[in-house]
């Protein structure tokens, strides 16, 4: 498995310019991605699309990390055919992995927006906080 588009160093991140020092989430916590970005979604509002190719069975990134929602765990819309879905970490984090082949950008067309089914993850969720 791989461990796509985290990293600690915020100037790489497509995140600083929709979100910036001043606006806080204080349910979330930064963790900012090189390989998301967030853009209107067909599906809702706005998702997480893939700039890069991921296969299935990689590790997308986390969801939930120290009780907290990263930006992957707050902006990922949900569908009856999602293309990742959650899975338990240490503790009570929470990652997302690619159920298939997920395209990412080429040739200046939006890779697919990241997408899981709520339904399952919210069983999980409960299981991992035992709510």
């Amino acid at each position: 498995m791989s461990f796509c588009g985290l990293t600690t160093e915020s100037r790489h991140c497509n995140f600083i310019k929709i979100f910036p020092a001043r606006i806080i989430f204080l349910d979330q916590i930064n963790l900012p991605f090189t390989t998301l970005v967030l853009k209107d979604s067909p599906i809702h509002g706005k998702g997480l699309h893939t700039t890069v190719n991921i296969n299935e069975g990689d590790i997308i990134g986390p969801a939930r990390v120290l009780g907290k929602r990263t930006q992957l765990g707050r902006w990922i819309n949900h569908s009856k055919n999602p293309n990742a879905y959650v899975d338990r970490g240490v503790g009570d984090d929470l990652f997302v992995v690619a159920l298939r082949p997920i395209m990412g950008s080429h040739g200046g067309i939006t890779g697919e927006e990241i997408t899981i089914d709520y339904e399952a993850t919210r069983r999980l969720n409960n299981i991992v906080t035992g709510k």
